[in-house]
């Protein structure tokens, strides 16, 4: 009789334990979207140009009172992104999922940007991943053009 009860306690344990393995599969934690990757490689992405203001140096938003504020150039996509790192590449060095908002580098091109902004555009450029206090998102996106959508 003694037995018998081990088995069902020995059975059910193992049924719970690998049904909440076999659930895990559609986790919401799992990566939807396409999946890009960083520099050199040229990607067209679709969204919104917005323009923030945001807290620049010398604290970058630690020091509001102090803190120099500057317009920055953000594009908002349409849809989720995920972007695979080159294990070789010491700059771009991590997986991103579910990337929403990235920071344009205005170096080059800042000004025939301001025509696309609050528009629905398609840029195409290169992607590469913040590396300084600067850069407001964990993904930058150098412009190589922008077309209206």
């Amino acid at each position: 009789m003694r037995l018998t009860h081990d088995f069902r306690w020995i059975f059910g344990f193992t049924f719970i334990f690998f049904f909440s393995f076999s659930c895990y599969g559609d986790s919401p934690d799992v990566a939807k979207g396409p999946w890009y990757r960083y520099e050199p490689a040229v990607v067209n992405l679709a969204g919104v140009l917005v323009e923030k203001t945001v807290y620049g140096p010398p604290g970058y938003g630690e020091t509001p009172e102090k803190d120099k504020k500057i317009n920055i150039i953000f594009f908002e996509l349409a849809n989720p992104i995920n972007l695979k790192a080159d294990p070789a590449d010491l700059r771009d060095m991590d997986d991103r999922t579910g990337v929403t908002e990235i920071q344009i580098d205005t170096s080059d091109s800042k000004a025939s940007l301001k025509k696309f902004l609050n528009q629905k555009v398609t840029l195409r450029g290169i992607l590469y991943e913040a590396t300084s206090g600067n850069e407001f998102t964990s993904v930058l996106m150098l412009v190589l053009k922008a077309f209206r959508s």
